[in-house]
């Protein structure tokens, strides 16, 4: 699955939205709150931090 999320100045996530689904909502719900709860390093264009969108791949795998 993955999620794009918007990345502030800071490095803390803003939006989130799912642009592939893993077909289960509570998977989908698990992996917004995962990237919501990321901090990032920001990115910065000549020494100014500045916002940007980024798509994580996130791969859930259970353990038996």
């Amino acid at each position: 699955m993955d999620v794009r999320v918007l990345v502030d100045a800071r490095g803390a996530p803003r939006e989130t939205v799912v642009v592939r689904s893993s077909g289960y909502p509570r998977l989908d719900e698990a992996a917004l709150a995962t990237v919501r709860a990321t901090r990032f390093k920001p990115y910065a264009e000549n020494g100014v931090a500045m916002p940007f969108w980024v798509v994580m791949p996130l791969i859930f795998e259970l353990e038996s």
